[in-house]
């Protein structure tokens, strides 16, 4: 992983993404994050100024709809995607 520190990376991860209560999944949604890896430390990767999507296309607006709105319209500087759920780190 030291190879791609402060380098564009995509990572393939799984993200737990629930919407409501009443509908909980019953798997992971797959999930692509774009950006600058900054750190790693034992449980997460660190990423700046990123670009994150669904990879299931159907879910993808509501997605990012649901981001925006509690995010209130503010793109967030850093991801902490934990280890466990990537499956995989591309450099760009």
């Amino acid at each position: 992983m030291n190879k791609v520190l402060n380098k564009k990376i995509r990572i393939d991860w799984n993200d737990a993404v629930i919407y409501s209560i009443n509908n909980i999944p019953s798997k992971l949604a797959g999930t692509v994050t774009i950006g600058f890896c900054v750190e790693e430390n034992k449980d997460f990767v660190i990423i700046k100024d990123s670009k994150t999507f669904s990879k299931n296309n159907n879910l993808k607006k509501r997605f990012l709809r649901i981001v925006h709105f509690f995010l209130n319209k503010k793109k967030p500087i850093y991801f902490f995607i934990p280890k466990g759920m990537i499956e995989k780190i591309t450099e760009i």
